[in-house]
């Protein structure tokens, strides 16, 4: 299920404005024929183009356009002036590892044909037939007569520039950094979420590609209202207990960016019988979540995106997000902080972090509610309860011989010990008892299905026995009689 994209992202701090960087990849590809060596000339028109993705769905001429199109808004490629001269535009030949290689051979990936390469690491690791060279004690794939294309991987960090993404007046998102950190995990989860749906609604059936779901995350990118805001917006004008919240403004605009004449969740649910609950759609839909979170739109970019729409869409009002001026770690509402309960490490906003703490982290330790005196963590308070706690009610062993008296875990063997021994004894002596007599009551039964079985086997070995006696006086009675008809027959002829 996991689709081979260009995209591998991991958080990382940067420059001022800058909280996420990436790396993106791009494939160079060549084809030989017969008699020719492999080049770029070679590719048919019909197959994947000079440069493309992993997945060959996404294809270019040149290195240029390649590159342009894989980095949304908001992202820039680091060192980019740097390689304004450089045919290669500050890309580096690396192999599946992203490690850098500088040997010709070694930069290649060869196969017989485009579908053989998969989203493994080396394709011809799996090909029994390889031929295989060692240089400095690593291996690298060699070609043979059998193959006829080959790719090498390309390879280009970039990093997300607040003020690359948005045209606003450096005093707008020039305001504190935070805003509210469960509107950004809702805003955040929707993005996802609706652009999974989208490739649903694109292609239910196929296979995830790169052309089915970067397109539609550069349009989703480019709908947000930050994305193409110039100025900020003028103060509502719907005051009151109905007017919509900077959130369900963004709620909304979600759900309708596939399709502004229709609500994206409906075109989906048209797809799968007209059922937004059907079991194929959320298992489809969960699939594709997963897929795309992991592979081209995690959710430290979602959250940032978030937090850049949230603040534009709440300014001047300041509902969700600070209007203290770069008040960072001193913001007393939306200053993030992370649960110090060993393996939470939620991050959240001060504003939550007190009732997180005290009252919602499933791994506060707690005391036991039964008072044992032992303490753990909340998500397993239920377990303790049933399975080990000492205080919990159980039911006595010999429960099966009789003795229904409840205990307490930790009383049950002084309710087996003592004067209990003997009644308990007493019980299983009494059970016994009735045991042997089940058990002779059983065998005299026995005995007589025994004996009512050998009757009848012998009834019916008598009547087999009749039976064959039966047909063999039969039989002879048949021969007799035809024995008796020719004769008359010869008879009858002579008369005649």
């Amino acid at each position: 299920r996991k689709m081979t994209t260009m995209v591998e992202s991991e958080e990382e701090t940067k420059e001022e404005g800058s909280e996420l960087s990436k790396t993106v990849i791009i494939y160079e590809n060549e084809r030989r024929w017969v008699g020719r060596a492999f080049s770029t000339k070679g590719l048919l028109p019909t197959e994947r183009s000079v440069y493309s993705t992993a997945d060959g769905s996404l294809s270019w001429n040149s290195l240029a356009e390649a590159s342009e199109y894989l980095v949304q808004k908001g992202w820039v490629y680091d060192n980019a002036d740097s390689g304004e001269d450089d045919d290669m535009l500050g890309f580096v030949v690396v192999n599946e590892d992203n490690e850098e290689v500088s040997d010709e051979e070694a930069m290649w990936s060869y196969a017989s044909d485009w579908n053989h390469f998969s989203s493994t690491k080396s394709v011809d690791k799996k090909k029994k037939k390889k031929k295989e060279s060692t240089k400095n004690g690593k291996k690298k794939t060699v070609s043979h007569a059998m193959h006829w294309v080959r790719r090498r991987r390309l390879w280009h960090s970039c990093h997300f520039v607040t003020n690359q993404f948005t045209q606003l007046p450096r005093e707008m998102y020039g305001k504190c950094d935070h805003c509210d950190s469960k509107a950004v995990e809702i805003v955040s989860a929707k993005m996802l979420e609706v652009l999974a749906i989208s490739t649903l609604t694109k292609a239910p059936k196929a296979k995830l590609t790169d052309a089915i779901v970067l397109p539609l995350q550069t349009k989703l990118i480019q709908a947000l209202g930050v994305a193409s805001a110039t100025k900020p917006l003028e103060p509502s004008t719907h005051k009151g207990a109905f007017s919509p919240t900077p959130l369900d403004r963004i709620m909304a605009d979600l759900d309708k960016f596939a399709n502004p004449q229709k609500n994206v969740f409906k075109a989906a649910s048209s797809k799968f019988g007209g059922k937004l609950d059907n079991l194929t759609f959320r298992e489809a839909l969960a699939d594709r979540k997963e897929s795309i979170a992991a592979n081209c739109f995690p959710k430290e970019e979602r959250d940032i995106l978030a937090k850049l729409e949230i603040r534009y869409l709440d300014y001047p009002d300041f509902i969700l997000h600070c209007n203290v001026e770069k008040c960072g770690a001193a913001c007393v509402l939306y200053s993030p902080m992370e649960c110090p309960h060993e393996k939470c490490g939620q991050i959240m906003s001060l504003k939550y972090w007190e009732e997180h703490v005290e009252a919602l982290c499933d791994y506060k330790v707690v005391d036991c509610p039964k008072g044992c005196g032992d303490s753990v963590p909340r998500n397993r308070v239920q377990v303790h309860l049933m399975d080990v706690c000492p205080l919990r009610d159980a039911v006595c062993p010999f429960r099966s011989m009789g003795c229904l008296v409840n205990v307490l875990a930790k009383d049950v063997a002084a309710h087996l010990s003592g004067d209990g021994a003997t009644s308990h004894l007493l019980l299983a002596a009494n059970r016994m008892a009735e045991y042997e007599q089940v058990i002779r009551t059983m065998n005299e039964s026995i005995s007589k299905l025994q004996v009512e079985n050998e009757s009848l086997r012998k009834q019916a070995a008598n009547n087999q026995q009749r039976v064959t006696n039966d047909i063999a006086n039969f039989s002879q009675k048949i021969i007799t009689l035809t024995k008796k008809m020719d004769s008359m027959t010869k008879s009858h002829n002579k008369d005649i």
